[in-house]
């Protein structure tokens, strides 16, 4: 194909999130990286099942987006939802082919990663102490909390997303003002949005008969919440309330899988498994059913007692959650990966349905 001109590429840079965060002073080095395809009508582009370091912005033409038979969706390179990688349009599977003539952006992801964790770093530390002027000095406010981004950047959650994937996430967030008062979910709803409070001050009433046991605390600036209903697909299990006016920044249930859930619930995969060392499987259903019929070796800690016995759980361990496509078993995975834990959900297609293909078990410590 023609060569594109270096600012026919620093506009594509600019249009693209988060490719548009990397910092001018790796700008020029990140572009050498980046690659321009043709991609003729009919081709494929992605395939969500095929494993790929790369991801691909959409710069001319337009695709389908096939999450399955039935769901199909045609784009073209002006949407909106275009602004962003077209992985991001996919959810666990599906695939994207060309309509007609395309051209693509393409973009190594761990490079990426690599760039947009030296432009944060620029950010932070750009201002060094001799840079610092009298002016400067001046304007510094002694009773500066931190920014609500970097404190959601430091939170569990954002510790197991890519740099990439945490910068498309703000990106995404759908910011909405809210006055001291108003009851922003309700227990027993079911989950719509995750959110993240931007400014203000909200206040969390837990079912009494639910895991914090009606425990009452408060939420500030980077804090999150909502995303456990939306992991479990289930009825929330908490009311949350404004005690300040404020701001909240909000992801619908599609963005929150794409973004979050995908990264945090995932499966067991045979590489994984074979470099473990130590592995337990766990169980999380009730003790009924897990008398009735359970894997070989497992050992059972019911969902509502999991956050109880994370302490007592080694960070050595690989833990594998059963039972294969249950929602409980999804949300266990979540908690356990946001707690720090190597976690993964058990799928009977890779492992079958009397345990895993290794005899030797571990207990919890």
């Amino acid at each position: 194909m023609p060569r594109h001109s270096n600012s026919a590429l620093i506009k594509y840079v600019a249009q693209f999130s988060p490719l548009n965060q990397v910092s001018d002073m790796h700008r020029q080095q990140f572009m050498s990286t980046l690659e321009l395809v043709s991609i003729d009508r009919g081709e494929s582009i992605v395939r969500k099942l095929k494993g790929s370091n790369n991801i691909h912005f959409l710069v001319e033409g337009e695709i389908e987006v096939r999450q399955s038979f039935e769901h199909r969706l045609n784009l073209d390179h002006n949407c909106i939802q275009c602004r962003h990688s077209l992985e991001s349009l996919l959810e666990d599977r599906g695939s994207i082919k060309a309509v007609e003539n395309c051209i693509v952006l393409v973009v190594n992801n761990e490079k990426l990663d690599q760039y947009l964790a030296s432009s944060q770093d620029d950010n932070i530390y750009r201002l060094s102490g001799n840079e610092l002027s009298f002016e400067s000095e001046e304007k510094i406010d002694d009773s500066y909390q931190e920014d609500w981004d970097s404190a959601f950047v430091k939170s569990p959650l954002a510790a197991n997303l890519p740099s990439s994937v945490i910068h498309q996430l703000l990106s995404q967030l759908e910011e909405i003002e809210v006055r001291s008062g108003e009851m922003i979910v309700k227990n027993h709803s079911v989950g719509d949005y995750f959110y993240v409070i931007k400014q203000g001050v909200a206040q969390v009433e837990t079912e009494p008969r639910g895991p914090y046991k009606g425990e009452v605390f408060e939420l500030l600036a980077g804090n999150y919440f909502g995303d456990e209903a939306l992991v479990a697909d289930t009825i929330r299990n908490a009311s949350v309330t404004m005690q300040t006016d404020g701001v909240l920044c909000r992801l619908d249930r599609n963005a929150f899988n794409s973004l979050i859930k995908r990264h945090l619930v995932t499966h067991l995969t045979p590489d994984i498994y074979v470099s473990s060392d130590e592995l337990q499987i766990i169980d999380v259903r009730l003790p009924i059913e897990f008398r009735a019929d359970h894997k070989e070796g497992s050992n059972n800690i019911p969902i509502s007692a999991l956050r109880n016995r994370l302490t007592n759980m080694k960070q050595s361990m690989l833990y594998v959650v059963t039972p294969a496509n249950d929602s409980r078993s999804e949300l266990a995975t979540y908690l356990l990966r946001q707690a720090g834990f190597k976690a993964y959900q058990c799928s009977e297609l890779e492992h079958g349905k009397n345990g895993l293909n290794n005899n030797q078990q571990y207990e919890i410590a």
